[in-house]
């Protein structure tokens, strides 16, 4: 069993597993978006997302007591970020599995190395 453990080395596997995170992000960007950008898909969900944006702000203001508009800025936000997951939770689901998908190829080649597997 080879035990390297030097700095080199982790910062070697490490940048290794970014880098197949993000192959696998590029890899399947087109197909999961159907044929748009990603990029688009994002732009156009965040727009739409606005909306719940400004209901959480309205709230906001609505309160009667003082704080309104931190509460009024703090609703809005959780509004916007809310929608804007929800809108793209199966384009970023489609990424996150692609992207682990290709990290544990690098992971297992990894674990390989360190474990060789003597058949005789």
């Amino acid at each position: 069993m080879k035990h390297t453990g030097s700095i080199a080395n982790k910062v070697d596997y490490g940048r290794k597993l970014i880098h197949a995170g993000v192959s696998g992000i590029r890899s399947s960007e087109g197909l999961a978006s159907a044929g748009q950008p990603a990029a688009r898909v994002f732009a156009d969900s965040a727009l739409h997302s606005l909306t719940l944006a400004a209901i959480g702000t309205c709230a906001g203001l609505a309160a009667r007591r003082g704080k309104r508009v931190p509460r009024s800025m703090a609703l809005g936000a959780i509004g916007f970020f809310a929608g804007f997951a929800w809108s793209t939770r199966k384009i970023t689901s489609n990424l996150a599995q692609a992207a682990l998908k290709e990290i544990h190829k690098v992971s297992d080649e990894h674990w390989l190395e360190m474990h060789p597997i003597d058949y005789a």
